[in-house]
């Protein structure tokens, strides 16, 4: 019985060596040809065991039948593995152009691009009047659509910001200008304009798109076919996302005297590490309509203190711990003339609650929770910002199915307060109802 598995395995080499070892494993073509070379080659061996010719007798031959067992009981193992990874129907996918070890600037910044798999599966959030409609599976697409649709139910919105559909500073950035413009989050592809993207912009009517990014990110093809529909396009770029960020903020932002300013990159093994505490960050720049700055963690980046000596800017809020803004950059800061404030907790959920305990959110009659635990669910904090910004709250983190215990015990110390609880997309209807149980909800 011949299968010609020595073709069959340098065809499968050669899919191998165009993309990952783990994409590659996963796609069910190879799976089954894994699997059929592997059965092949046992059956291939066992029917040479009862041939009389000298492959099958003999020290030598004993040898390589013991070789050819071998390299089928791997090649099974190989097959079954990466079909016991994609047994429940997910897989993973490896998109083009997002990877964190780009070309980055001085400042450690590629394009705007950080750290982040944008596209591992999580679970759905329920449908209710407090939470954004359901999605089938995680899609950061999807995931913006669906806070689009949830901060404006009846359509009709007169600004949209677009980014690219993968962890970005530009994102980051867009927080400030969500609140100021009264404007959704929107992603999508960087090569072409996302179907889903394009259908909740029609839905909104004829809003200007304001593109964040520059030609990497979204394509000048995409800006030609929104302006060819009628949308007045205005693009925000930069040699990288702080420049971006800089551009935003000297646009729309000139008479800011309060600045937030947030790490914009990081190459730690924690994909979300780099944009934890930006996820909460967003909703103060949304609820006070001010602008985001990013910096490396070192230091201040240059070209934000060359933007900070310029502006009117006197007061910056510094977003994160130590181990994620360094002391040199708040001493860079005074170095200005310019006050600052560290606003921390010990790990994620505690930083953001320590944003929503600022004087900013005293009076504040709202809560808005994001999930915080995912390296997939980058886009959560930037897309809730509207939200945030329309409902005048800040934002909280859950973790998966669990509600940290820092969130628990604030919404614990708001348990007599009227609060209206929002379950932004991605949260999990187990943690929106762990929240509801402690919260008073209105």
């Amino acid at each position: 019985m011949r299968l010609g598995s020595t073709a069959i395995l340098t065809a499968l080499a050669a899919e191998a060596d165009r993309g990952g070892v783990v994409a590659w494993l996963t796609q069910p073509a190879v799976l089954i040809a894994l699997l059929v070379v592997g059965v092949g080659a046992l059956l291939y061996g066992a029917d040479r065991l009862d041939n009389s010719s000298s492959w099958g007798a003999g020290r030598d031959g004993r040898g390589a039948r013991v070789a050819l067992a071998a390299v089928a009981v791997l090649v099974l193992t190989g097959g079954a593995a990466a079909w016991w990874r994609t047994s429940d129907g997910a897989t993973t996918r490896l998109i083009e152009g997002t990877s964190s070890q780009e070309a980055q600037s001085e400042d450690g910044l590629g394009d705007g691009v950080v750290a982040g798999d944008p596209d591992a599966p999580v679970a759905p959030a329920p449908p209710s009047p407090a939470s954004a409609p359901a999605v089938s599976a995680f899609d950061a697409v999807e995931q913006a659509v669906a806070a689009s649709q949830q901060a404006y139910p009846d359509g009709q919105a007169e600004n949209v910001l677009l980014a690219r559909a993968a962890p970005s500073a530009e994102a980051l950035a867009a927080a400030g200008l969500q609140g100021l413009f009264d404007s959704p989050l929107l992603l999508t592809d960087s090569a072409v304009l996302s179907p889903e993207t394009a259908a909740e912009i029609d839905r909104l009517g004829t809003p200007s798109i304001h593109i964040l990014g520059g030609d990497r990110a979204v394509a000048p093809a995409i800006e030609e076919q929104l302006a060819a529909t009628g949308h007045a396009t205005h693009r925000h770029a930069g040699p990288t996302g702080i420049e971006t960020a800089i551009s935003i903020a000297e646009l729309h932002f000139p008479d800011a005297t309060t600045a937030i300013l947030t790490r914009a990159y990081d190459s730690s093994a924690d994909a979300t590490d780099a944009f934890a505490d930006s996820l909460a960050a967003g909703g103060l720049a949304a609820a006070r309509q001010l602008p985001v700055l990013l910096t490396a963690a070192g230091g201040l980046s240059e070209t934000t203190s060359a933007y900070l000596e310029r502006s009117l800017v006197s007061n910056v809020v510094v977003v994160g711990d130590l181990t994620k803004i360094s002391g040199q950059v708040v001493t860079d800061l005074a170095g200005l003339g310019i006050e600052s404030s560290r606003v921390a907790g010990s790990d994620r959920y505690g930083t953001a609650v320590a944003i929503a305990q600022l004087p900013q959110f005293t009076d504040a009659s709202a809560v808005v929770l994001v999930e915080g635990s995912r390296a997939s669910v980058w886009p959560g904090g930037s897309l809730a910002a509207v939200i945030a910004g329309r409902e005048d709250a800040p934002i909280l983190l859950t973790d998966s199915d669990e509600l940290p215990e820092a969130t628990a015990a604030y919404l614990e110390a708001r348990r007599f307060v009227p609060t209206r609880l929002v379950c932004g997309p991605g949260v999990t209807a187990t943690a929106c109802a762990a929240a509801e149980a402690i919260a008073v909800t209105t």
